[in-house]
């Protein structure tokens, strides 16, 4: 089966789930690059997540 084929039997439940993994993908990118320019240090923001 090729990719063409598995998309159109997938049904609107599979576009959506795609797109909602493209978001979080998205998101997670958009977050990852604040940090980053913010300079925050891991170790420390994960000690103020996790108190």
């Amino acid at each position: 089966m090729t990719l063409p084929v598995l998309l159109a039997n997938g049904g609107p439940m599979l576009w959506v789930i795609l797109f909602v993994g493209a978001a979080g993908i998205v998101i997670f990118i958009e977050r990852f690059l604040h940090c980053h320019r913010a300079q925050i240090h891991s170790t420390e923001f994960l000690n103020g997540v996790r108190t």
